[in-house]
């Protein structure tokens, strides 16, 4: 695994949930990272890159849902 290519996928999918939820970049990243949604997304950065974005989206939304948080 590349940190590079993790980095620059976690900026992409940080985008797309901003854009989803209306949020600007850093407000969805401490909102992902609040809820543990990062930490998922790097631990099983293997898998998740081979998703679109858009599932990725709902289910990092789902994933903060149902660790307390409110969006979606």
């Amino acid at each position: 695994m590349n940190v590079a290519d993790v980095a620059e996928y976690i900026i992409a999918l940080v985008n797309e949930f901003a854009k989803r939820f209306d949020l600007t970049d850093p407000q969805a990243f401490r909102y992902l990272k609040r809820y543990g949604a990062i930490k998922v997304f790097i631990e099983h950065y293997n898998v998740v890159h081979t998703q679109s974005f858009e599932d990725m989206v709902e289910a990092a939304a789902e994933y903060c849902r149902s660790n307390g948080g409110k969006l979606g």
